[in-house]
């Protein structure tokens, strides 16, 4: 569960954010040297393309020199004798003692490479070279190639990601699940097409052949016949002996055999299994009655055993040896071979029961396994969807709590909308009774003006009463209650105002306040009870403090700044 959770948030970190990565599968190797490099490559497309051993060995001792000329670099010499410990294994069935250089080697390479951390494939592809050499069961192999596959995965590794998934068909084709083997080995073959290396996607049909070989025997002989000519046309006489062995193996034919035989013939590394394809040759004449031919042939693959004979070839030449023998009248000799082969025999069963419950206890290992694997990637998958039902679960409420602050804004500005609406419509009806009265008084001071002209009413009189109209010219009540209206209206008039010369005078403000108020010169000058010229005077220092221009309108920046 620990490792769950960082992986599910470390991916919806990573969402939408990766790119498929394009690697060359020739070359997924740190950098060690221009020239050392182009050789790896080349050893990889050697290997993945089935070259002859000849000209692998070449590649691998070319870049065994090149690490000798460059002793300083531990790297170079780390990958030689990589390489070096690949190229035993691959070719150790021609000769056994190669598994043992082949471990040397991979000492050798892990002595050179010292800090395994900083060169993670290397140890990687090494790690994958030393499990093959180790003999190993098959819980095992099954296990060593499930952690291979999740790290050539990770690599991006195709061509090893392919390996192991023929792998571990295998496993599953020895513990008889032919259905499971059968989806491995499809994996694989898929991933060979995609690299384009027909001649590793022809071989894998061997091992699909004999997942299916139970389920569909037609299918089986088709394969196996496109297969044999295949590897006949290509003259790949290891794949043909394959084939044709493994059609013996389904369908025991001599002729098989026989056309294998010469195949192995006096080969290095195939000496058990030319004496074994002698002894069912042998087997076949002792059935026909050609005792002495029989005799000859069985004699041939006695002398070809080894040591390391597969015990169940070794028990079929003992056992056809011993009938040989017994047809000879050497009934004493045949009893001691037939015994020998009896007990090897014996041996092999007992082996073989053990091996069925190994088998039993390995499947259900590996079930165990499977089990919890997809326990795991359930619990990953629930709450990987928990998170993701979660985050929708928040960016809703997030974007539910924005409209709502958003419509509280909205509601806010409608109101201070109707406020401002209600302010302006006040401002204009307190402008409208100032003018209103002005224009009273005015229209009452000209008609007093125009009866003391006339005569009619006398000056002292007339004059005593224009004074005193003209004074209320000037009601401060009803100018202070129209500023307060302004300031209202506009709450940011003077505060812009000051930031443009912070050091205007009273006089100042209340002039450049009556101006934004649309107020003209006569106006101003009689509520500011200045003369007319003042006035203008007033508004030239005004203008010298906001520093305008000759061309600015003084009358645009104040109306600028009361806009809300």
């Amino acid at each position: 569960m620990r490792n769950i959770l960082p992986r599910i948030f470390l991916s919806f970190l990573l969402f939408g954010c990766s790119k498929p990565r394009k690697v060359d599968p020739y070359f997924l190797w740190s950098p060690a040297g221009s020239d050392v490099d182009s050789v790896v490559r080349l050893i990889e497309m050697a290997y993945a393309t089935d070259e002859s051993a000849d000209s692998i060995f070449v590649l691998t001792r070319r870049l065994s020199e090149l690490a000798q000329l460059d002793t300083a670099s531990h790297l170079k010499a780390a990958r030689a004798a990589l390489f070096r410990a690949r190229y035993y294994d691959r070719f150790s069935s021609y000769a056994e003692a190669w598994k043992n250089d082949a471990a040397k080697e991979i000492e050798n390479a892990y002595r050179a490479y010292g800090d395994t951390v900083t060169y993670p494939y290397d140890i990687f592809r090494l790690q994958y070279i030393e499990k093959k050499l180790k003999p190993r069961t098959l819980e095992e192999r099954y296990f060593d190639n499930t952690r291979m596959l999740a790290l050539a995965r990770k690599f991006g590794d195709s061509l090893t990601t392919a390996g192991t998934l023929n792998n571990i068909g295998l496993v599953y084709l020895n513990l008889g699940d032919s259905a499971a083997a059968l989806s491995f080995f499809r994996q694989s073959s898929r991933l060979f097409h995609q690299l384009g290396l027909e001649q590793w996607e022809r071989k894998l049909q061997l091992s699909v052949a004999q997942a299916i070989a139970e389920i569909n025997p037609l299918l089986y002989d088709s394969i196996m016949t496109d297969l044999e000519a295949y590897a006949t046309a290509k003259r790949d006489t290891t794949l043909l002996t394959v084939i044709l062995h493994n059609r013996y193996s389904e369908h025991p034919d001599v002729n098989h055999i026989i056309r294998a035989l010469p195949l192995v013939e006096n080969k290095p590394g195939f000496d058990n299994l030319e004496a074994f394809y002698k002894a069912l040759i042998a087997s076949d004449m002792l059935s026909r009655h050609k005792i002495d031919s029989a005799g000859i042939v069985v004699r041939q693959a006695q002398r070809l055993l080894t040591p390391t004979i597969i015990p169940d070839y070794a028990a079929t030449i003992l056992g056809v040896y011993a009938s040989v023998l017994e047809n000879e009248g050497k009934l004493d000799s045949a009893l001691i071979y037939l015994h020998r082969s009896i007990a090897l025999k014996d041996s092999l069963q007992q082996e073989q029961t053990g091996q069925d419950m190994l088998n039993r206890l390995t499947k259900q290992k590996i079930k165990l396994s499977h089990e919890a694997a997809v326990r795991e990637k359930t619990i990953e998958r629930m709450l990987y969807s928990a998170l993701t039902v979660s985050l929708i679960f928040l960016a809703m409420a997030v974007i539910a709590m924005l409209l709502r602050r958003h419509n509280n804004l909205r509601l806010e500005k409608m109101k201070s909308d109707l406020h401002l609406a209600r302010n302006q419509l006040q401002l204009a009806s307190s402008l409208a009774v100032v003018k209103e009265n002005e224009n009273a008084i005015d229209t009452t001071i000209n008609t007093i003006t125009e009866l003391m002209d006339a005569g009619r009413i006398p000056y002292a009189d007339g004059a005593r009463v224009c004074s005193a109209l003209r004074a209320q010219l000037s009601n401060r009540d009803e100018l202070a209650s129209f500023q307060q209206v302004y300031a209202n209206v506009h709450p940011n008039f003077m505060a812009r105002l000051l930031e443009i010369s912070p050091n205007l005078s009273e006089n100042d403000k209340r002039l450049a306040t009556y101006i934004a108020m649309g107020m003209d010169n006569r106006q101003i000058a009689r509520v500011m009870r200045i003369e007319y010229k003042s006035v203008i005077t007033a508004r030239y220092r005004l203008r010298t403090r906001l520093k305008l221009n000759k061309e600015d309108s003084l009358e645009s920046l104040l109306h600028r700044l009361s806009e809300t």
